[in-house]
């Protein structure tokens, strides 16, 4: 009996213009995180302002400021989280739980 042949993923193409958007949006992404996380380690709350632009980038805009004091106590919480996250340090020393191979193959390492 044969071994099946394992399945290749399918390839994705990118114009040059998606690319560059796609590029685009991962960099402002970024930026406006950066300035949400220091309005928050400033204030210690968010502004509505903030909270409309975040929203805004994330695709869901608000429509009136009940909607947006609704919503701001959720992204405060959020933003608090990513910051715990990304305030984490991990040991260089640490070994990896996986390591990835770019053949797709296991890690011969035994745990």
């Amino acid at each position: 009996m044969s071994e099946p042949t394992p399945k290749t993923p399918p390839k994705i193409r990118f114009t040059r213009r998606a690319l560059a958007s796609l590029t685009a949006a991962g960099l402002a992404g970024e930026t406006l995180l950066k300035a949400v996380l220091q309005e928050t380690r400033t204030t210690q709350a968010l502004s509505l302002e903030t909270v409309r632009v975040l929203l805004e980038f994330l695709g869901q805009p608000a429509a009136n400021r009940t909607e947006l004091e609704r919503m701001r106590p959720a992204l405060e919480r959020t933003v608090r989280a990513i910051q715990v996250i990304r305030d984490f340090e991990i040991s260089l020393a640490l070994e990896p739980a996986f390591v990835f191979r770019p053949d797709g193959g296991e890690d011969e390492r035994t745990p």
